[in-house]
């Protein structure tokens, strides 16, 4: 996997990444947006691994499987693909 996916995948894992509405709207001092999914104020690591992927994936699959969870979140997984929506 590329390198820019293993540290999505580690910000993940420490539920840091700008990924997560919550965590982005700690750092820009706001109030977190609905999803634009399901309108809910969540904005966890749990909310996204529910409601992004086309099947809602486990925690424990950053660990067990993060090629699956970068594939289904739409990230890299070689070297030269750009990423993007899940297919």
């Amino acid at each position: 996997m590329p390198r820019s996916t293993r540290v999505e995948l580690a910000r993940l894992r420490s539920q840091r990444p700008l990924m997560l509405e919550d965590y982005k709207a700690k750092v820009e001092n706001r109030a977190i947006s609905p999803c634009i999914k399901c309108g809910k104020h969540e904005g966890d690591l749990c909310h996204l691994l529910r409601c992004f992927p086309t099947k809602p994936l486990q925690k424990s699959k950053l660990w067990k499987d993060p090629i699956g969870v970068a594939r289904a979140l739409g990230l890299a997984t070689t070297q030269f693909d750009p990423g993007g929506a899940p297919s």
